[in-house]
């Protein structure tokens, strides 16, 4: 047999009518005005195109005499990238991750279809539907990272590899504590590292530079 279904009604909510109007207007505001909350993400889709998450708030409700009511995931959650245009910085969230949710004030569900100006799907306002997972807190210590420091350096750590796919331009001088290797040929001041050749020398005198 299940166990009945509790309300949240307290002992003292029908005390006085003031207590009464208090517990109406407080119910109201639970019922239908959700702001933000912790939540953690179940599940990830990140289609390019619409990327989205499943995620379950990590606060439960609990009923007037305590007890705590299981939450419920949200499906079909947008989540935000920081982009501009059709430049964007990819990092997608990951199941486990703890994150903030914002409801908006209206039911976005034809903006997430059409992604253009057009009138909300229903009359419900500040509802879990329609929820947005727009940060990451209380997360893991990363362990690929890239940290911009207020002494003006950058340092990027990324022990499975670093790719770089564009021609590359640097100001500054290069260094490195390994190996550079080339799948190309190698140009400094305009002399080709692979083809360059050499006057020729007496046998033990210095070689000339490269030509």
């Amino acid at each position: 047999m299940s166990e009945p279904v509790k309300g949240a009604k307290k002992l003292s909510s029908a005390n006085s009518p003031t207590n009464a109007i208090s517990f109406l207007v407080e119910r109201m505001l639970a019922g239908t005005l959700n702001t933000c909350t912790l939540v953690r993400v179940d599940e990830v889709d990140p289609s390019p195109a619409a990327p989205r998450v499943a995620v379950t708030p990590l606060v439960p409700q609990i009923d007037g005499e305590g007890n705590t009511l299981p939450p419920q995931p949200i499906y079909d959650v947008p989540y935000s990238r920081v982009q501009g245009g059709v430049a964007a910085l990819i990092i997608d969230p990951v199941p486990g991750d703890i994150g903030i949710a914002l409801f908006a004030q209206r039911d976005i569900s034809t903006v997430k279809l059409t992604k253009s100006a057009g009138q909300p799907g229903s009359l419900r306002t500040f509802d879990q539907g329609d929820a947005l997972y727009v940060g990451w807190v209380l997360n893991q210590t990363p362990t690929v990272f890239l940290e911009l420091t207020q002494d003006g350096k950058a340092k990027l750590v990324a022990p499975g590899g670093f790719t770089v796919d564009c021609d590359m331009h640097v100001t500054g001088a290069v260094t490195t504590d390994s190996t550079i290797t080339a799948a190309g040929d190698v140009l400094g001041t305009g002399i080709s590292l692979s083809t360059h050749t050499h006057i020729c020398a007496a046998p033990g005198d210095p070689t000339s530079a490269p030509q």
